[in-house]
């Protein structure tokens, strides 16, 4: 698996990237449109190429999608398997983590805004 060159990157969640109709959102294909790649970042464990979320596979390379570890918690900001989810999308994005100095911890949503403040669309 390649790392992109930073340029025009998006990084969506499921609920924004497909409608409940089970088509690709308005924004996903603005995005597209516009020349982005588009990587889907899932609170979900499994996604469903043949179904339910077959919209988005017929759009977005499958390797391009990224989903939380099915073995960790993922039910609030500060759950470990959501934290991992946008460690390896940032790793994966080459964007440096820098060390969490804040005494509370770091939640995934702090993780989104390093890939905000790198240039990455975020929604």
């Amino acid at each position: 698996m390649s790392t992109p060159t930073l340029g025009l990157i998006a990084v969506l969640d499921t609920s924004t990237a497909r409608n409940v109709q089970y088509d690709a959102s308005q924004r996903l294909l603005e995005l597209l449109e516009e020349g982005y790649t588009v990587y889907i970042a899932s609170t979900r464990t499994k996604l469903s190429p043949d179904t339910y979320d077959k919209c988005l596979f017929d759009l977005i390379p499958e390797e391009q999608f990224f989903t939380a570890n099915p073995a960790m918690e993922v039910g609030h900001a500060k759950a470990e398997g959501l934290i991992d989810l946008w460690e390896r999308v940032l790793t994966h994005l080459g964007i440096e983590i820098p060390e969490n100095t804040s005494e509370w911890g770091r939640s995934w949503m702090d993780l989104r805004y390093i890939a905000q403040d790198a240039g990455i669309t975020i929604k």
